[in-house]
């Protein structure tokens, strides 16, 4: 009887680590769900403020617009709970002033000698609860088709 006892008794031992890491595993998908749902919120926002940003600090007149998002990522957590992300833009030169109210409807430049693009990347840290932002990086140039 002694010879069984042993085998028996580690059983619950095994059992207790096939639930640890079934449980990481869990957890680890929850992360994720967890991150692609604060992309999905905070990011669009995000963005339009790294456009604003851009064609406030741009010397041309005419407004530029967002044509696609290349790349983009959620950084590591600050240290006031807040969210910082980084994203590369593919932002392109519209028809309209960049003074103008509704420059996301603008249709993008299609003259040659006129349309500019621009591969931009950004870091902004957001606190979203305060629709707050600040630019951490940012760095562009001249896009080449």
């Amino acid at each position: 009887r002694t010879g069984w006892a042993l085998p028996w008794a580690l059983l619950p031992l095994l059992f207790g680590f096939c639930l640890l890491e079934t449980y990481s595993v869990i957890t680890e998908e929850q992360n994720d769900l967890a991150d692609r749902k604060v992309m999905n919120s905070y990011l669009p926002a995000t963005v339009e403020f790294a456009l604003y940003t851009f064609n406030q600090q741009s010397k041309d007149e005419q407004a530029y617009r967002l044509e696609r998002i290349l790349a983009s990522w959620r950084d590591n957590v600050g240290e006031y709970n807040d969210i910082v992300f980084s994203m590369e833009l593919l932002l392109r030169r519209t028809t309209c002033g960049k003074l103008e109210e509704d420059t996301e409807n603008c249709p993008f430049e299609d003259r040659p000698e006129r349309s500019r693009s621009f591969t931009c990347f950004f870091t902004v840290r957001t606190l979203p609860w305060m629709t707050k932002f600040d630019l951490f990086n940012k760095t562009f140039g001249w896009h080449q088709e």
